[in-house]
């Protein structure tokens, strides 16, 4: 593979079905410090602190608040967490509603034109009004039913 993988190649990779010799994993939790830094920040804007990758967003937000608004926020949200979401993307002309076991519902209202749902706490909907591509998101979606 000459240059492009100077210290080798996967086993197997050379194999174009199958994994090709490549293993997943969850990795070491980490994020590199170069993987974070970038030529657009000022040295003074820099946040470096211990955490894991999966944590970074939660265990960052009073730094980020306070860059953003020179305020430090005196309270942090903790429940923030994000384990696992749903990310459903499409291209228009086509439009996206996504029903939840319970029946509530996130993205657009067919039935009503110019109404979208967004009845599924935390989901997001990018909308569908003069754009190419419209996504939604929802974070940690349930599995199983939970009427309430």
């Amino acid at each position: 593979m000459g240059r492009l993988w100077k210290d080798g190649y996967p086993l197997g990779f050379e194999i174009p079905i199958g994994d090709q010799g490549l293993i997943y994993d969850d990795g070491d939790g980490t994020v590199p410090l170069v993987s974070g830094e970038s030529i657009n920040i000022y040295e003074n804007e820099k946040i470096i602190l211990k955490s894991n990758h999966l944590n970074l967003p939660t265990d960052s937000q009073k730094d980020v608040l306070e860059l953003l608004t020179g305020k430090r926020p005196e309270t942090e949200n903790r429940d923030s967490l994000i384990k696992d979401i749903f990310i459903a993307s499409v291209f228009s002309p086509i439009d996206i509603q996504v029903v939840d076991k319970n029946g509530k519902r996130v993205g657009r209202d067919f039935q009503n034109p110019g109404h979208i749902f967004n009845e599924i706490p935390g989901a997001y909907y990018s909308g569908y009004d003069n754009v190419d591509n419209e996504f939604l998101t929802i974070p940690n979606p349930r599995t199983e039913s939970t009427k309430s």
